[in-house]
């Protein structure tokens, strides 16, 4: 899809503001459900979950107000991407201190399958993200590649510190024994979210691309029918070379009779003639 066109332009802003649409809701549902455990024990997880749910309905609001260029609505879509999943990463740590606690973890092999379970919940959540995001913007494979890629940093970067009992966050120790394997497990997973959200955006784009050039006739590709006849209908245009909105008036199937067919041609011939400068 081309976004330097308006058409490309309009369809890029239509669908980030659908993403943060979705990501609203899913996380307005996921504040709903915070909020009937927080009636019986208030947490801070609770007021995350409320954040982050104003987080994606401000990029919500800013994606569909007015007409935003290709490059603003590509920074919200990564940027308020990366914000999300680096903070949820980071609020990720504090999870597993909540975990071991609520169900009396206390042996360190115990606190390491914790600390993996939580782990690995976030990197299947925020993939899910990723792929929804595959699926609604319309993105290049490899610039969704790169966009996953970016946005799995911090997910994986998130289980080399752990929370130290104070609310602080401090590295890992070497002989903790989640090296290698829990940030290695995490990458894993997130090569698989990556390949699969690439391959989202390639049957994708293939279809859109396809889709564009069905809609090719001649050096013209159609845009979207503004009216209709007897006969015809006629189709806002644009000009493959020239670039500029043309009005494409094509002949039905079932009136393709040969004295239609010299009515058509007549018409389009008399219209030629015309010189004014209020025809198009």
């Amino acid at each position: 899809m081309n976004h330097t066109t308006e058409e490309g332009r309009a369809l890029l802003q239509d669908r980030v503001a659908l993403f943060w649409k979705v990501m609203f809701f899913n996380t307005l549902l996921s504040s709903g459900l915070g909020a009937l455990g927080a009636i019986v024990k208030p947490g801070w997880e609770f007021v995350f979950a409320l954040a982050q749910t104003a987080q994606t309905g401000l990029f919500w609001w800013l994606s569909a107000r007015g007409e935003r260029s290709a490059v603003v609505l590509r920074s919200f879509e990564v940027g308020g991407l990366l914000l999300n999943l680096t903070a949820g990463a980071l609020v990720g740590r504090f999870v597993v201190s909540e975990f071991a606690a609520k169900h009396g973890v206390i042996s360190p092999d115990g606190l390491l399958m914790a600390d993996g379970y939580v782990s690995m919940l976030h990197v299947a959540g925020f993939g899910l993200w990723l792929a929804v995001r595959a699926a609604l913007i319309p993105s290049a494979p490899r610039f969704t590649i790169l966009v996953t890629l970016v946005c799995g940093i911090p997910l994986v970067a998130c289980n080399v510190v752990v929370p130290n009992g104070h609310r602080a966050l401090v590295l890992r120790a070497a002989d903790s024994g989640a090296y290698p394997w829990l940030p290695m497990t995490a990458a894993l997973v997130w090569v698989f979210v990556i390949v699969t959200c690439a391959v989202i955006s390639w049957v994708i784009w293939g279809l859109r691309a396809e889709v564009r050039e069905a809609r090719r006739l001649g050096q013209y590709v159609l845009e979207k029918k503004i009216g209709e006849g007897g006969m015809g209908e006629v189709y806002r245009a644009r000009h493959g070379m020239m670039r500029r909105p043309s009005a494409l008036k094509l002949l039905r199937g079932d009136s393709a009779t040969a004295d239609r067919l010299q009515r058509f041609e007549r018409e389009v011939q008399l219209t030629a003639r015309l010189t004014h400068p209020n025809t198009i």
